[in-house]
């Protein structure tokens, strides 16, 4: 191999590590509240058996952050960030890995459970009304310490419009579980 061979080697080795390090940070991070993503984690089964956290349990939500507007509806201010938190008495079943929580509204969130405790809660919901088309986007990622007592992080998105007005925002919180 000629020293003119060698050098234009050596270029192209380098121009092709740079452009890959220079590509490999232009990836766009996942979106947690992606609904394709959602919809994988909905059909995923963890590895828990059994019925350990089947059963009543309070879920507290408390706000860290919320982007949603302070709506006008009916000539009064609906504030967003404002629907949720609280504590919540929810239902859980639980079956060979796969969890599920029903919240007093009805929403049903589902997805996986490990046998460590850890689960994914997601659920993609149609809150269209008369004021408008609403989606609401929703997970948990949390973890049970034991049986009855669990902690996590939990986030929510709404897209669509309410009251004339396009809204896609986000809240998300922390989670606090104890039956």
């Amino acid at each position: 191999m000629t020293k003119n061979e060698r050098a234009m080697r050596v270029a192209i080795a380098v121009a092709i590590a740079t452009s890959q390090m220079a590509c490999s940070g232009d990836e766009p991070e996942d979106d947690p509240l992606d609904p394709a993503l959602l919809a994988e984690i909905a059909q995923q089964g963890g590895s828990a058996s059994g019925s350990d956290y089947a059963g009543s349990w309070s879920f507290g939500f408390s706000q860290r952050d919320c982007d949603c507007p302070t709506l006008e509806f009916g000539g009064e201010p609906l504030e967003l960030c404002g629907l949720v938190g609280g504590t919540l008495a929810v239902d859980a079943s639980q079956s060979d890995g796969y969890f599920a929580v029903t919240f007093p509204d009805q929403n049903v969130l589902t997805g996986p459970i490990d046998a460590d405790g850890h689960f994914i809660l997601v659920g993609n919901r149609d809150l269209a009304t008369a004021a408008g088309p609403l989606q609401q986007i929703s997970r948990i990622d949390g973890d049970f310490a034991d049986a009855s007592t669990g902690m996590g992080d939990a986030a929510q998105r709404l897209v669509g419009s309410l009251a004339d007005q396009q809204i896609d925002c986000r809240w998300s919180g922390a989670l606090t579980a104890m039956r």
